[in-house]
């Protein structure tokens, strides 16, 4: 399970002591055995959070989308056709939180805009385009003639035209969403009633 789930576990549960008992925020009020009702209502409420911020995401996500569709023609319409050259690729290996090494895909590329200046840039990219890509390879890109900075791959662009494909990603977010809640309530669901098994004890 990843850290920020481990996170979200131990702030769910960080009412429960060492005795197997729920204590309130108050360190001096009164204690609440673990009860298949207790349990019961977490793991609603669980359900409840992680529909909440799915549904926030999606929204955000689906804001983003047409951002991107809103610049994606822009770049159509007045920006201007290029072929960027790929100059380099390489593999980075970064360390992550906890110890973990992540691989990262990064792609070299330069092009020559409309008054014959040479731009460098690099970008991180999926592992199967990047394998797909050789040193001295060609790819089309469009770019703000005002804002070169403001370019990006014409097949991108195709895909962030795309309403389907807007809804799609926004879709597959909310699902992964709700599945990553469900996750922290098993894992909460099993450690509460590892408590209330303690209790009767």
């Amino acid at each position: 399970m990843s850290d920020f789930a481990h996170a979200c576990v131990e702030i769910l549960l960080l009412s429960v002591n060492k005795q197997g008992y729920v204590m309130t925020t108050e360190a001096k009020e009164e204690v609440t055995v673990i009860t298949p009702e207790i349990i019961a209502g977490r793991m609603a409420g669980l359900r409840k959070v992680g529909i909440i911020i799915a549904v926030i995401l999606v929204i955000v996500g689906i804001g983003i989308g047409f951002n991107s569709m809103e610049n994606a023609k822009l770049l159509m319409s007045e920006g201007l056709e290029t072929s960027a050259v790929i100059t380099d690729l390489q593999i980075d290996h970064r360390l992550k939180k906890g110890g973990k090494i992540k691989e990262v895909h990064v792609v070299y590329y330069k092009f020559t805009d409309q008054n014959g200046a040479e731009h460098i840039y690099d970008m991180e990219t999926g592992s199967s385009f990047f394998e797909s890509l050789g040193v001295g390879d060609e790819i089309t890109m469009r770019y703000m003639p005002d804002d070169v900075d403001n370019h990006q791959r014409m097949s991108v662009i195709e895909k962030q035209l795309s309403v389907f494909g807007v809804f799609k990603r926004a879709f597959i977010l909310f699902v992964v969403v709700l599945l990553f809640f469900e996750v922290i309530r098993v894992f909460v669901g099993m450690k509460m009633r590892r408590v209330m098994a303690a209790q009767t004890l």
